[in-house]
């Protein structure tokens, strides 16, 4: 399978109705990191959990939660942070790699290649309905040059 870059998508100039588009790159848009959705969502979720924490009301009932369940695997023989490690982390690492990555990489291909002819389409679109207005070309219109007269008014002659 060829590996997604957003470096790919985004080096290229495109003509489109006679008007170059040109994408200026940043840093961020040409990562080569795969997209990791499943750990970033459960570290984005340990993190709101944890600010939970401070929150007066509901912080009483998270810190119930995870005594509860701190003693739950304690008594199966392990802590929570070894569960974390040893057994959501890598699950996580998995779903990523074998089916996340792959379908959230086809998904920006699509959208990166319709928005490439998003103005195309909607010109073939728009047309036809009346929606946009087909380019005329429009003849100059001759401008009669302005009469130029003089505000100054001699004072002495009536």
């Amino acid at each position: 399978m060829e590996s997604f870059s957003f470096r790919r998508l985004f080096t290229s100039n495109q003509a489109v109705a006679g008007k170059d588009i040109i994408i200026e790159q940043d840093e961020s848009m040409t990562s080569d990191e795969p997209i990791n959705a499943a750990q970033t969502v459960y570290g984005k979720t340990k993190e709101i959990w944890a600010w939970g924490k401070d929150l007066p009301v509901i912080g009483f009932f998270e810190g119930v939660a995870e005594s509860v369940a701190g003693k739950v695997v304690e008594i199966a023989g392990t802590t929570l942070e070894d569960v974390d490690q040893t057994i959501i982390s890598p699950k996580l690492a998995g779903l990523d790699t074998s089916f996340l990555n792959p379908i959230v990489e086809k998904i920006i291909e699509a959208l990166m290649a319709a928005g490439a002819n998003a103005n195309q389409l909607i010109t073939y679109v728009g047309k036809p309905l009346g929606i946009i207005e087909a380019e005329e070309k429009k003849k100059p219109v001759k401008t009669i040059a302005p009469e130029v007269t003089s505000t100054k008014r001699n004072a002495g002659v009536f």
